[in-house]
């Protein structure tokens, strides 16, 4: 199932080691303002057409509600073609990625 262009996702971006700042300059220049996410990576919110143009892919919901990204050749799973973002991004961009949520266990404390 197709999710809708302008329903909005969010997506993990993990900036090459000593490339945090640069990497927030590049989404600010794109019009993407990130939001701080954890130590060394940040998180942008983003509408899902915005994203498949931005990367050139197309994306898919899942049978579990998830969406992955469906690339030229393809395959899917969570990482968007940094490459897509220009030769830029390859020198401060390591990874684009959903993050599918993972609570870990929920029974430790029985």
């Amino acid at each position: 199932m197709k999710p809708k262009k302008d329903e909005k996702t969010s997506v993990q971006v993990i900036p090459k080691e000593g490339s945090y700042e640069a990497a927030v300059a590049l989404f600010r220049s794109l019009g993407i303002e990130p939001a701080v996410c954890g130590v060394g990576s940040f998180s942008i919110e983003i509408t899902v057409g915005r994203l498949e143009d931005l990367f050139g892919v197309r994306l898919r919901r899942r049978k579990d509600g998830l969406i992955e990204c469906v690339h030229k050749d393809g395959s899917a799973g969570w990482e968007f073609p940094v490459e897509s973002l220009g030769l830029e991004a390859l020198g401060l961009v390591e990874a684009v990625s959903f993050s599918p949520i993972d609570f870990g266990p929920v029974d430790f404390m029985q």
